[in-house]
């Protein structure tokens, strides 16, 4: 659980650098997008960790 909020914290810092970065109008529209797909990534990573997590303990239990 510590990885996936390692990597949400990492991602909030770079998109937060990367908005600052642009410094345009359009950043409303581009940072909720971003975030949309940020959340996604992290949601996939954190069930991909979950399955490699459980895959051996139920691998030693059976």
């Amino acid at each position: 659980m510590s990885a996936y909020w390692l990597g949400l914290t990492v991602g909030r810092f770079m998109l937060r650098c990367f908005l600052r970065s642009l410094g345009s109008v359009r950043t409303i529209s581009l940072s909720l997008v971003l975030t949309l797909l940020l959340a996604v990534l992290m949601a996939g990573l954190h069930y991909w960790l979950v399955q490699q997590t459980s895959l051996p303990s139920a691998g030693s239990a059976g």
